[in-house]
């Protein structure tokens, strides 16, 4: 704290909040997506969704999601459960972050979701 100083990291702490809000605002604009807690912080947590599919396969649609992200590498996506359900928690840390990221993540989302389910 010393050496950044309160204010900047403040400052940071708030753009990760911001581009966490400007997240939930993208996931509330697509239909294959629901968003299942709104950000706290700069953390929330969503699932890709498609009409026709029975809970257990949403569940291990969303697993598949979150496996493929991490295993292309530009992202980091956290494995959790809501109300004992599998879901995509984003967790924006780092202050160099930017909108492009942002939606990036969330294209690669809605690509592999679309694809394991098209």
């Amino acid at each position: 704290m010393r050496h950044y100083g309160i204010e900047r990291l403040g400052r940071n702490a708030l753009h990760n909040v911001r581009c966490a809000e400007y997240l939930a605002e993208l996931v509330r604009a697509e239909t294959d997506l629901e968003l299942v807690a709104a950000p706290q912080l700069s953390i929330l947590c969503f699932r890709f969704r498609s009409d026709g599919l029975q809970d257990a396969e949403i569940d291990r649609l969303n697993t598949e999601i979150r496996d493929r992200i991490q295993q292309q590498g530009d992202y980091l996506v956290s494995p959790t459960l809501v109300n004992g359900r599998p879901v995509l928690r984003v967790c924006i840390i780092n202050h160099a972050t930017r909108a492009e990221h942002v939606k990036g993540l969330l294209d690669s989302i809605l690509r592999i979701g679309r694809d394991l389910t098209a």
